[in-house]
């Protein structure tokens, strides 16, 4: 058990099995969420150190991560936003106000946005407990062989 009971509890719900695919995973996160979810690559120009985007608009939710950076990061950055939608997080703290609004004002308009979580650098409850559903989900992603030893692994 980890030191945040949300995320224990939170993967608990989830029932996932112990080696499951992205389509999968993305299947049961959906019926949590109660909507479908579209990720969206983006090319990262001018993101900083935001490195993916949730956007829960009112008929789905986006998922936005850079394809600028490695396969498996960008993973973990749609994992990341995956524990906000399983953790039912509100709000953003990567992205103020203006910036929000700038950058997203014609999809708002046209898909009814309610709120909006990026990953960055910021460091509270909600980044935490996502950050930490990630590595979770990482690990049903790309499940360990099987159990070894120091010995086995080293041959002593």
């Amino acid at each position: 058990m980890s030191k945040l009971p949300n995320v224990d509890s939170a993967m608990l719900s989830l029932q996932l099995p112990a080696a499951i695919e992205l389509p999968d995973l993305l299947a049961r996160v959906e019926a949590v969420y109660g909507k479908k979810l579209q990720l969206t690559p983006v090319s990262g120009k001018g993101w900083g150190r935001t490195t993916g985007l949730w956007l829960n608009a009112a008929d789905v939710g986006f998922i936005l991560y850079r394809t600028c950076d490695p396969v498996l990061y960008q993973e973990h950055s749609i994992c990341h936003e995956l524990g906000h939608i399983i953790l039912r997080h509100t709000g953003c703290t990567a992205l103020n106000e203006k910036s929000a609004k700038n950058l997203f004002q014609t999809v708002g308009r046209t898909r009814g946005v309610i709120s909006l979580l990026a990953r960055g650098n910021d460091v509270n409850i909600q980044e935490l407990e996502a950050e930490a559903i990630a590595f979770k989900l990482a690990e049903r992603l790309h499940p360990p062989y099987r159990e070894s030893s120091i010995d086995e692994v080293f041959g002593l």
